[in-house]
């Protein structure tokens, strides 16, 4: 009916140990619609955050061919990307093109472990089994259409927390010389993961054929991980920082361009990453980005894109035989029909 949409999404990736091209149920959903003020969603629902997370698959409303990394990681995306449970949302009108969008959601997800890691846990161990489950997630989004014409500014924040235990070959050295002094003998970690808050803070201008957006993210975790039997409990935190600014600009109805550039640190207080010695360029990751996008019929979409990247702090790609390297470039095309 008019008020009512019911739909779903399969889904598959292989990105360095992630996803292994294991096709998923991404979202299934249906969608109330009672009025504008107000809707209700109940599902495998899409996360309202940031400007573009409910469209980041949606290749043909944008001209990058992926979302800033620094708000829209791809290796948070089955984290960030949806939940199971039930939402709420609405549209309150305020006058003169003035306007307030909300949206509320509560509940929970399951993990695939080949979304998580490949073979190897937290403490460099053969991978024996693994199950990771998200207790809660919840949270929402306001996003305002200004009196301006052309600006709307938001603000988003979620909670979550993972429970998940790994069972390994953990090696034991034990007394004795010899090649069988150390030992693999079988053992648990339990890991919590506690996203205590993520925040995102929005605003998007439009003028013409002019677009531009800016957003700034910051996220506090902590983990709580124990190696059963074997070791105490160890308490980590996390506090990391996101922003970046893009532009696009249709030339022609054939031909649009655009560029961003994007910053993430994992330690927003080790942002030179004086802590991590030869290594400081895992604190940062700093993405130029830059694409052009070829409307070459009704339903034909073709993109080039090229990202000239310093520092490895989102772990996107996997290390070589030398370890991570601290400037990278990749380059892709990518061709999509809808209709």
């Amino acid at each position: 009916s008019s008020k009512l949409r019911v739909g779903m999404q399969l889904y598959g990736k292989d990105i360095g140990s992630e996803g292994n091209n294991q096709v998923v149920v991404d979202w299934a959903f249906g969608d109330y619609r009672w009025k504008d003020q107000l809707g209700v969603r109940a599902g495998k629902i899409k996360l309202p955050f940031g400007l573009y997370n409910q469209s980041r698959d949606l290749d043909m409303v944008r001209n990058s061919m992926y979302l800033p990394q620094s708000v829209y990681p791809e290796s948070y995306r089955d984290v960030s990307n949806t939940v199971t449970g039930v939402g709420i949302y609405g549209t309150l009108p305020l006058g003169d093109s003035v306007s307030i969008q909300y949206d509320l959601y509560k509940g929970t997800s399951n993990l695939d472990e080949t979304t998580l890691l490949d073979d190897q846990f937290s403490v460099g161990a053969p991978l024996l089994g693994y199950t990771a489950d998200v207790r809660y997630t919840h949270g929402g989004r306001i996003l305002v259409n200004t009196p301006l014409e052309g600006l709307r500014v938001g603000a988003s924040l979620a909670m979550a927390k993972l429970e998940s235990n790994a069972q390994i070959l953990y090696p034991v050295d034990l007394d004795g010389p010899g090649p069988m002094a150390e030992q693999l003998i079988p053992a648990d970690i339990m890991l919590e993961y506690e996203v205590e808050s993520w925040m995102v803070f929005s605003a998007e201008y439009t003028r013409g054929d002019l677009v531009t957006a800016f957003e700034y993210m910051q996220r506090d975790d902590t983990y709580n991980q124990e190696l059963v039997g074997l070791a105490p409990a160890m308490d980590f935190e996390d506090q990391s920082e996101g922003w970046y600014g893009q532009a696009t600009y249709r030339f022609s109805p054939l031909f649009e361009l655009g560029a961003f550039y994007s910053v993430y640190y994992p330690d927003r207080d080790d942002k030179d990453g004086e802590q991590l010695g030869d290594s400081d360029f895992l604190a940062w990751n700093k993405d130029l980005g830059i694409s052009a996008r070829f409307d070459v019929t009704d339903g034909w979409v073709f993109k080039l894109e090229g990202h000239f990247i310093d520092g490895a702090a989102l772990g996107t790609v996997s290390p070589g035989e030398d370890g991570y390297e601290d400037s990278w470039n990749w380059f892709g095309a990518r061709a999509t029909y809808f209709f």
